[in-house]
């Protein structure tokens, strides 16, 4: 594993901008998916974000069991072998920062809107 690491080191530092294009489609759609759900919580409009998804709608399923996943392993491993610097920069950071804006709105909106939303996801399950 250690030549792997060091092949991925190699290519992160030698070029950032190939691993960067690479990602940004990713961090952009998933802050829009994020957003979007935010948006239809405050909203009410919870139709939207259970069951089966609609054009203009986010499914909090996708979300609670794909979504946040792969973020939090995505993170974690940017995290563990100190790629951020390199990769998380520029529109990338951007997206980033609109992540956390609706993941924190998520975890600290009204009460009433997070029972809901729960409830929501535990009939998913």
């Amino acid at each position: 594993m250690p030549n792997a690491n060091k092949i991925t080191r190699s290519v992160v530092k030698n070029s950032p901008e190939m691993v960067r294009s690479s990602l940004m489609p990713f961090f952009n759609n998933a802050a829009d998916d994020l957003a979007q759900v935010v948006e239809n919580l405050m909203k009410g409009r919870f139709s939207h974000v259970k069951g089966t998804i609609t054009r203009g709608a986010t499914s909090l399923d996708y979300v609670h069991m794909v979504l946040l996943p792969v973020l939090s392993s995505m993170f974690d491993h940017l995290g563990r072998h100190h790629f951020g610097p390199d990769l998380l920069t520029g529109d990338i950071q951007l997206s980033a920062y609109r992540i956390l804006i609706s993941l924190y709105s998520l975890g600290t909106t009204n009460s009433s809107v997070v029972e809901r939303c729960l409830k929501i996801v535990v009939a998913l399950m």
